[in-house]
């Protein structure tokens, strides 16, 4: 997959989709998976403007789910800007399930249908109906572990 702008060939980009609760661990994967595929990738609890809220949880400010309703709006709708910048989603679902990441999931693929690959780490999840609906809609797949994503990334792209 390679974009071209000005016939300069451009990085793929994707939106990461994932638990707040096991940011700092994917957030490890996800630099090491921009270096070693150079694509760019775009995580909400990093990049953007929503660090001061992560902080506020960290510190003890906040609870993990009540930014209130007038935050609550700049969140989601920063969060849905972000997903329509990129050309695709990857969301990654641990046993720390949130309402958001299936929601970003919905929406990049049923919304906008780009390709929505999804890596289902908890396994009462990885044949469930709606995602695998959502994965095949959007030309995406679902992947049983980070690694096995890789490594189909890697095949696809040799391709």
């Amino acid at each position: 997959m390679t974009n071209v702008k000005e016939g300069v060939a451009k990085a793929p980009k994707f939106y990461l989709a994932h638990p707040i609760k096991d940011r700092q661990d994917i957030r490890k994967w996800e630099l090491e998976m921009e270096k070693k595929f150079g694509i760019e990738v775009l995580n909400r609890f990093f990049d953007g403007p929503e660090l001061d809220s992560i902080k506020a949880v960290d510190s003890g400010r906040r609870g993990l789910y009540d930014p209130g309703k007038e935050a609550s709006k700049i969140l989601v709708d920063r969060d849905l800007e972000m997903i329509r910048s990129a050309d695709g989603l990857v969301a990654v679902l641990t046993q720390n399930l949130t309402v958001g990441t299936h929601m970003e999931i919905f929406f990049n693929a049923y919304v906008l249908k780009k390709p929505t690959h999804i890596i289902v780490e908890h396994p009462e999840l990885s044949a469930h109906s709606w995602l695998l609906r959502m994965s095949e809609i959007s030309a995406g797949r679902i992947y049983k572990s980070r690694e096995e994503f890789e490594n189909a990334f890697l095949k696809k792209r040799a391709a």
